[in-house]
């Protein structure tokens, strides 16, 4: 929601974009320093999720 975008909020933005009234690039990318309380997305090669066999009860 930092409104260099044009736009009020992000949601406003996202849909300004789906209906065509946005250039996708008018949105800038995140910045640690602009939201420092942003949490880091884990990369793809990081497990979010653990899987374990059929059979196994929950929560073990």
């Amino acid at each position: 929601n930092c409104g260099q975008c044009g736009h009020a909020t992000c949601l406003a933005f996202a849909a300004a974009l789906y209906r065509g009234e946005a250039a996708r690039n008018a949105c800038p990318p995140p910045s640690p320093r602009r939201d420092p309380g942003r949490r880091r997305r884990p990369a793809r090669s990081e497990p979010t999720a653990t899987l374990k066999p059929a059979g196994h009860p929950p929560g073990r």
